[in-house]
C-alpha cells in the first residue's frame, strides 16, 4: 500500500470517527448549513520531497496542525493556532505588497455596486 493512499485511508477513518462520535452525542447547538464539523480534514503532498502531508484543523478552535507521514507513521510537523492569521486583511511575507491590495480592491468593488 502506497503511502499516499495510507494517508488518505488515515483521513477518512478520522472523519469517520469523529462524525459516529458526533452522532452518539446530543447536539446542544444546530449544524451549519453545510453540515461541516469542527474538525476538517485534508491530504496533500510535497512535491519536490515526495512528501505525502494530513492537515488537520479545528474550526473551533481555530488551529491547524500538520503531518508527515513517515514510513508508516505520522509525524506532527507544525501547529499552530491561526485566529490571528485569518483575522489580518492583508499580510505578505518578505514586505513585498500584493497587487491589488486589499484597500484597492475594496474601492474597485464600492465603484461597481449598484447604488441602491
Amino acid at each position: 500500500m502506497s503511502k499516499s493512499m495510507l494517508v488518505a485511508l488515515l483521513a477518512v477513518a478520522l472523519l469517520v470517527g469523529f462524525v459516529l462520535g458526533q452522532m452518539s452525542r446530543p447536539q446542544l447547538c444546530a449544524q451549519t448549513a453545510m453540515g461541516a464539523g469542527r474538525i476538517v480534514v485534508a491530504t496533500g503532498n510535497i512535491d519536490s520531497q515526495n512528501r505525502d502531508l494530513l492537515y488537520v484543523i479545528d474550526t473551533q478552535d481555530k488551529v491547524l496542525c500538520v503531518y508527515d507521514m513517515q514510513g508508516y507513521q505520522l509525524k506532527l510537523l507544525a501547529a499552530r493556532n491561526i485566529s490571528y492569521d485569518l483575522s489580518a486583511q492583508e499580510y505578505s511575507a518578505g514586505n513585498k505588497q500584493q497587487q491589488p491590495s486589499v484597500r484597492q480592491m475594496r474601492d474597485f468593488v464600492k465603484k461597481r455596486r449598484p447604488r441602491r
